[in-house]
Order: C-alpha cells, then structure tokens, then sequence
C-alpha cells in the first residue's frame, strides 16, 4: 500500500511551469527524547518516578501528521490550481506515522517516529519546499503533534521532578535567480515546541513550562534578488516539578509547524506589489481552513479482511454539440462563439479509518475550458479511495468525456468513506449563441451503485454508494430566463431480508442525456453550461470505532489541566 501512496503522490498533474526562478525551504527535526526524573527529597522515603497513562481510546493517544502543498498562476487566481492536503492521526501512541503532500512545484513531508514504552516518540520530522516560475506559484505548510489529542499524560510521584529533552535542528531559507524588475515574494518559517504543565500542590493553579524555538526569513520584493536563510540547532527542554506530598498528574506535548511560499510575476503593475504582499497573509489561512468538501472515489486497497464494500461510478462520454436554424428563411448562419472560461475541475476527498486515520483531499484544476487533453486524479487510503477524470476539449462544453468512481470497505474495525466530483467549471461554461439558433448537447451516460454486506444485525453497520450525473444549460431569450437541465442518479443501500439476514443491493442506469436551449430572440445571446459527474459512499462496521478527534491545539492542551484539578482534589479529599 505505501508503493501504491508513493505512485499516487509521483502522479501529480504536471503543469506549465518552465525555468524555476525562486525556491523557499522549511525542516524541523526532533530526535533523542529524553525524560528524567530528578527526586527533590531523598529523605522523604519515597522512589522517585513517572508513569506514563496511556489513553485507550483509538486515535486519541497517537500522534498527527497533516499538510498542504498548492501551485497556481497568478496571485489571486484559480487557473492551473493544483491543491493536495493530507492527515494522518496514529491509532495508538505506539504506532509510526507519515504522510506527505505533492504538487509539480511544491511539497511538503512530516513523519513521527514513536516509542513503544509510551513516552509519545523518538524522532519527528518535517520538511517543505515551494518553488515558482514565469507565472506560476507555489506554497506549503506542514504541522504535526505528539499526542494528536490533549496530552500524553503521566503520573508523578511527591517532591519529583521531571525534565522533557529533545534534540531540535531547524532551517529555513528562500533564494532567487529572477532577474531585476520582477515582481516576487517568497517566505519560510519553522516553528518548534515542547511543553510540559501540572498543577500547583494548592490542586488549582496551573504551571506550564513551554519552549519553543522559531525561524523566519522573507523577501518583500523592494531589491535586487538576494534570497536569506537561517538555522538553528540545539535542546529544547521542558519541566515540571511536584512539590506536594502526594503523586500528581501532568501532562506533556510537542509539535512543529513549517511554511513557505515562492511566487513571481513576470508583468508586474505597481498596485500589484500591495495585493501581492497583502495576499501572503491570506495565504496562511487559506492553508488551515477546514473545508468541509466532500469526498472522493476508485478502487481501494484494503488492509486485513474486507467484510463489506461499497462502490458507485458515473461515467459520461460521446459529447456532440448540434446546432438548429430556427429560422431558415432569413438567410443567417447559425454560429456560437466562445472563448476560455471557468477551469474545469476534478476534487477528490477519501477518509479511512484503520490502523491509523488517514484523510487526503485533492483539488485539481485545468488552465481553460478550451484546453485539449485529460485532467485525472486518484487517491486512496488503506481503505477507501477515489478517482476522476475529465477529457478536456475546445468546444462550448468544455470537454468530451468525464468519469467519477470510488470504493469504500470496512472490517471489524475498519471503515472507508469516498466522494469525488468532476465538473466542466465552478461554473460551467459560456458562449454566445446567434439569433434564432437552437443548441443541443447529448452525452452517454452509465452509472452504478453496488453494496455488499454479509454479517448480522447485531452490530451497529451501515454502507451506502449513491452516483449521479447532471446536464443543465441556460440563458436569457428577449430578457427571459430559459432553462433546460436532466439529471440521473442511482442509490444503493443494504437491505433486511425476511430471515433476517442482511443482502446488499445494486443499481444502474444507462442512455443518452440530452439538454436544448432556443434563442428565438432576434440576436445573439449569452448562454451556459454546467456538467459534472459525481459519485459517493461509505462503508462501516461502527462497533469498537471511537471518534478521531481534531489535532491538538493550545486552548485543548489548557482544557486538560481542568482534568488535572479535579484529579488532583479527589486526592486532597482522600
């Protein structure tokens, strides 16, 4: 399965991009943690130690990994945008996590290395890379987290100190080789942290110690190209220290984050370099919006045995484009003009939930709607996956064929989700249509939706595939709004048989759609086109599955010392 990642990542969509003119780096790397235990009484007969509590909740005790890496043209634009995020969450504290993130000009890694005697890890990285181009942009940013959720908690014995260590190495550099005059700016930061907290011996207060180290190096674009980089390398220690007369809770967590961005415009206007800056801001936050998109579908690799699956797949093909004189009498050539438009779009989204929780989103997006060629993208975790695809072309519709398909299996413990969606544009397409000239556009059409479920009714399980296609074209005759839309979708869910067993289901469709519009009007006329094709599904056994939770951040690290006081009063009051 991770060869099968690998060629995932390997096949992202290759864009324009030429010569590279800039480049921006981020790493941080963490390695030989390492706790000790220093005893603040030796008189009090008490043996100073720590023992680490392990949370048993599936997702909840692992570490995190997640990124981002996106291309695009200009700044502000969406044409040629290429956006692939990834998170992984470990099942357990013991298990090994990596994920990485990829597009023609960007990348971005993390992994987490972890320790078996329930210490969180050994060994952590990150590491990203944005590059630009004439007219093409990149940026990146990576994060992950030891434990993923809240703290790894221990338990501390009277007047014991605890110190965290670990060997911290980071470096961050941008560098240019574009000539004078360009318009550019390019960033890179990395950021590390080590926290360890507890509360006072009153059980109320807390106290937090947190180190972290941070680089950060810029261009605004105001100078000759020079580029700048930076590094630091040394220990990041943490502690806290039980000064009462009792054993105590604590709790401790590291993470780092990287980021940068590279972008370059070969015309630069002088309002551009205010936008241009102004928009490295938005950059950041467009990075960590959690976009709540669907997800995505293709043939999945499951890992252990699969006792259910859903599948579903839409395929839309043989795109003609017919045009009709409504008026033959007056003496007129019936035409339409149309020029580059909405980009064509495929967006990709797979969850699976295994031995570890795996989530990748891709977003893909063609230069024009007149682009020839074929705009494809697959992704898959270990137990779902999806894939789409759109034949791009330079005609009104944008394109001449385009499929969406996915697979989703579940096991005991184990369960996948997928959607994919394949679109001619966010909008469709547009073009002008000539006076009393009738536009038809016919496509083939085959869609399948397929559940198979073969165990009992004890367990709490569900499953479900859904696919569906849609032709919608419209405009304004004389000032009126006139529309012609068909749509057609299969569903499939698993069913009770009279013995009570369970059976899953199947449905299909196939034939031609077709859509009309008539510009009766006098003269020419703007009209549009929006097609997409999409599929759906999910399959789950829930029993045993605990919710994963959303990677950690402070004000859920803070949260936990309210666990910590009302651990520590139970003590004070026994």
């Amino acid at each position: 399965m991770k060869l099968v990642r690998t060629a995932l990542a390997a096949a992202c969509l290759a864009v324009a991009a030429g010569p590279v003119f800039a480049d921006a780096h981020s790493t941080a790397t963490f390695g030989n943690l390492t706790i000790t235990v220093i005893d603040l009484d030796p008189n009090d007969g008490i043996s100073a130690g720590i023992t680490f509590m392990p949370d048993p909740r599936k997702y909840y005790d692992g570490a995190y990994v997640r990124g981002e890496a996106e291309t695009w043209t200009q700044p502000g634009g969406y044409d040629d945008l290429h956006d692939e995020k990834m998170e992984k969450t470990a099942a357990r504290g013991s298990a090994n996590i990596s994920g990485s993130a990829n597009t023609a000009l960007a990348t971005m890694s993390a992994s987490v290395k972890a320790a078996a005697d329930g210490r969180g890890f050994n060994a952590a990285n990150l590491a990203g890379t944005a590059q630009a181009s004439a007219g093409h942009l990149s940026y990146f940013n990576g994060d992950f987290g030891v434990p993923g959720s809240d703290l790894r908690y221990f338990s501390l014995t009277a007047n014991t100190q605890v110190v965290f260590s670990v060997d911290t190495t980071m470096s961050v550099s941008t560098g240019f080789t574009a000539v004078p005059g360009e318009l550019r700016n390019e960033m890179a930061s990395a950021r590390a942290s080590l926290l360890v907290m507890g509360l006072d011996v009153d059980g109320i207060t807390p106290l937090v110690d947190q180190q972290q180290h941070i680089l950060s190096v810029g261009y605004p674009g105001d100078a000759l190209p020079s580029g700048g980089s930076d590094s630091w390398s040394g220990i990041l220690s943490s502690s806290f220290s039980n000064l009462g007369s009792v054993s105590t809770e604590g709790g401790f967590w590291a993470g780092g984050t990287i980021e940068g961005a590279s972008l370059i415009s070969a015309v630069p206007e002088p309002s551009t370099y205010g936008m241009l800056l102004g928009g490295l801001g938005l950059l950041g936050a467009v990075a960590r919006r959690r976009r709540k998109a669907l997800a995505a579908a293709c043939l999945a690799a499951a890992v252990g045995p699969a006792f259910a699956t859903a599948t579903s797949s839409a395929l839309i093909g043989n795109m003609t484009i017919t045009l009709g004189d409504l008026n033959p009498t007056d003496s007129a050539t019936p035409w339409l003009s149309f020029t580059p438009s909405n980009p064509a779009t495929v967006h990709n989204e797979v969850k699976g939930w295994g031995n570890e929780y795996e989530h990748y989103t891709t977003d893909d997006y063609v230069a024009s709607a007149k682009q020839d060629g074929v705009l494809s993208r697959l992704r898959a975790t270990d137990w779902s996956s999806a894939e789409g695809s759109l034949t791009t072309a330079a005609n009104a519709a944008g394109y001449t064929a385009m499929s969406s398909q996915g697979r989703a299996d579940s096991g005991l413990d184990e369960f996948g989700k997928y959607f994919n969606i394949v679109a001619n544009g966010g909008g469709g397409t547009n073009f002008l249509l000539s006076a009393n000239t009738s536009i038809t556009f016919s496509v083939t059409a085959d869609l399948k939706a397929f559940t198979s479920m073969g165990y009992n009714l004890d367990g709490d399980m569900d499953e479900f595939a859904y696919a569906r296609t849609l032709l919608n074209v419209g405009g304004k005759v004389n000032g009126m709004d006139q529309f012609d839309f068909q749509e057609r979708s299969v569903i499939a869910q698993y069913y009770v048989n009279d013995d009570n067993t369970v059976s899953g289901v199947s449905d299909s469709w196939s034939g031609t759609m077709s859509v009309t519009f008539y510009n009766f009007g006098s003269t020419a006329t703007d009209v549009w086109l929006q097609a997409y094709a999409m599929s759906e599904g999910y399959s789950a056994v829930w029993d045993g599955v605990t919710p994963v939770p959303e990677p950690s951040t402070y004000a859920m690290l803070l949260g936990g010392l309210a666990l910590l006081g009302a651990a520590r009063r139970r003590q004070l009051r026994a």
